[in-house]
């Protein structure tokens, strides 16, 4: 069987997209996501959860992302996870990594207006 690693995120970017390049030259955009969850208490009360997102994406969509989004962007996203195992020096145990290797703006809270024809 294949295995699968895939991740999906809908949420809006807390800043904007930060453009680095790699030792080879290749560039990088590290995107910051807040993703809301809402759910209700036993007692009925509506609550909500954010859970803050670190993201990389690579090339090509790591410009279009730095030239396109900016904070308060809504996307869905789109990648893998990979794992680094643990340092010497680092106490903390593997790290996690998540790679998007789609970003798409998200037309959720838009007002299109569509000229008949």
């Amino acid at each position: 069987m294949d295995e699968i690693n895939n991740i999906f995120f809908l949420g809006n970017l807390t800043r904007d997209p930060e453009l680095g390049q790699t030792e080879k030259g290749s560039p990088y955009a590290e995107i910051s996501l807040a993703v809301n969850q809402y759910y209700k208490t036993r007692d009925g009360e509506q609550m909500q959860a954010v859970d803050y997102i670190q993201l990389t994406c690579f090339n090509t969509l790591a410009r279009n992302c730095a030239s396109s989004l900016r904070k308060g962007s809504r996307v869905l996203v789109a990648g893998h996870v990979k794992f680094r195992p643990k340092l010497e020096e680092d106490k903390k145990g593997p790290r996690m990594f998540l790679t998007a290797g789609v970003v798409a703006a998200s037309l959720e809270f838009c007002e299109l207006s569509i000229a008949e024809h």
